[in-house]
């Protein structure tokens, strides 16, 4: 149902709506939720992506939080953002590549060097 205030009609000469359905209210929250997972996609985008095509027992990256995507295209795994929190490694639930973090390396490094994966420009 769609309202019309008096007040909003006299002082601006055209009608505005007011919603008072609770739709608008469930809409309301559907709209921000998109808006909260669009953002923490976006954020996941600029993770930094290892792979283990080399076939190495430990990658040693300088990040906690990444992308494992297996190899690199078109052989990749789906892209899996993993969390070590505050431990100091993590297995890759789809490639079982063992993931130990090093504080020496920078946030996009790696060791083997090209287990670090950047797009192609």
């Amino acid at each position: 149902m769609v309202r019309f205030t008096a007040t909003e009609r006299r002082e601006r000469g055209a009608p505005h709506r007011v919603l008072s359905s609770p739709r608008s209210t469930i809409h309301a929250r559907h709209f921000a939720s998109s808006i909260g997972r669009l953002s923490r996609a976006l954020q996941m985008e600029s993770y930094p992506k290892f792979h283990n095509e080399v076939g190495v027992p430990i990658v040693r990256i300088g990040c906690r939080e990444f992308k494992c995507i297996g190899a690199k295209p078109p052989q990749d795994h789906p892209h899996i953002y993993l969390k070590m929190g505050d431990a100091s490694e993590i297995v890759c639930p789809y490639c079982s590549t063992l993931f130990r973090f090093d504080p020496s390396l920078g946030a996009n490094e790696a060791d083997p060097a090209d287990c670090a994966y950047g797009e192609p420009l």
